[in-house]
């Protein structure tokens, strides 16, 4: 744990259901999490990432055993895919991405 992961070009403006800041990945093309929790993408007990959203708020939020990501889009699934959703957290950083994961 310790590393953070965070949605670019959103403002506390913007939908409070878009997530701005979160735990690392271990994984940031499939947006997933490990379960192991000393490791890079490691989460709360190994099952809980933290996530903070654009309106302040925060919470633990319960991985998906299967996919190891975090569901809560639109369509439920992965909460940082935009894939396939119009105007879920549609901005793009620099390098195409819409999500960072500093090493």
């Amino acid at each position: 744990m310790g590393r953070t992961a965070y949605v670019v070009g959103l403002q506390d403006t913007f939908n409070a259901q878009f997530p701005l800041i979160a735990d690392g990945f271990a994984d940031l093309e499939r947006h997933a999490y490990s379960t192991t929790e000393a490791a890079r993408g490691g989460v709360w007990k190994g099952q809980q990432a933290i996530v903070v959203f654009c309106d302040g708020s925060a919470k633990l939020m319960k991985c998906d055993p299967s996919t190891l990501t975090v569901p809560g889009s639109p369509n439920r699934a992965d909460l940082f895919d935009t894939s396939g959703q119009p105007n879920w957290m549609n901005s793009k950083g620099p390098d195409g991405q819409h999500v960072l994961n500093p090493q």
